[in-house]
């Protein structure tokens, strides 16, 4: 097996698990680059798909999956964060994807956010956006 990994990010407004025969697909609605909300600051919902190819199987591997955003300090704190996770894939398997159902997340300000899964010490990141319609006063 090649040990080259490949990795995709997609952000959507949701995701839903299907049952076909013994195997369960998920379905990503509406992918979008760009979440618009009525104001900001605001708490929108949205899932975060990480397609991912190469993982090596039967090894115990760490992965974390966060949000963060893209226009402030480095130092800022994540607005989501899954925690660093230990995790085996049992046998191989040409693709492995990590689903995130996120509801209501705080999101201070229009701009851009960055999704960063983080495999092994490894750094995969992918933006998009936020917009509002309208401006709160903080």
């Amino acid at each position: 097996m090649n040990n080259e990994m490949l990795v995709k990010i997609i952000v959507s407004e949701d995701i839903s698990s299907q049952q076909n025969g013994p195997n369960i697909s998920n379905i990503i609605i509406n992918p979008v680059l760009t979440l618009r909300a009525p104001f900001v600051p605001t708490a929108l919902s949205l899932a975060v798909t990480v397609l991912t190819s190469g993982i090596t199987p039967n090894e115990t591997h760490k992965m974390e999956i966060n949000i963060t955003n893209a226009n402030g300090d480095a130092d800022e704190p994540a607005i989501y964060s899954t925690g660093e996770n230990d995790f085996a894939i049992p046998g191989a398997s040409d693709n492995f994807n990590f689903n995130l159902d996120l509801k209501n997340i705080p999101f201070m300000d229009e701009g851009k956010y960055k999704v960063n899964f983080i495999f092994d010490g490894k750094i995969f990141s992918d933006i998009f956006s936020v917009v509002a319609s309208q401006k709160l006063s903080k």
